[in-house]
């Protein structure tokens, strides 16, 4: 149903969080994230914020080409979507599949 308790939120948040550290992404940083609205989105917007990065809003409704356009202007250290949303013309490096799955986390995002 897409509601998602905050603990739940916090520790998938803190689980991403830790991934994009891991991929370099800190302060500083610009991170692209093409979702539909949904838990998941918010779930990205979060661990982005825990990074210390900023996001950049990509909505997937957009052309290819204005979502080429946009990706070639910003630049960003890394694009988080779905699955479902990549092709096979995607951007160069692009966390994408399911956010980390759901459980304890026993440490936060740094």
């Amino acid at each position: 149903d897409g509601t998602v308790a905050y603990r739940e939120l916090d520790s998938r948040a803190n689980r991403l969080a830790r991934l994009m550290a891991a991929r370099g992404v800190g302060p500083e940083d610009l991170v692209a994230v093409a979702m539909h609205r949904s838990a998941d989105l918010v779930t990205a917007l979060l661990a982005v914020l825990k990074t210390g990065a900023g996001y950049l809003p990509v909505d997937p409704g957009y052309p290819a080409d204005r979502i080429a356009y946009m990706l070639a202007d910003a630049r960003p250290a890394l694009v988080l979507t779905t699955g479902d949303l990549t092709g096979p013309d995607g951007p160069g490096e692009a966390l994408t599949g399911t956010l980390p799955a759901s459980g304890p986390d026993p440490s936060p995002a740094a």
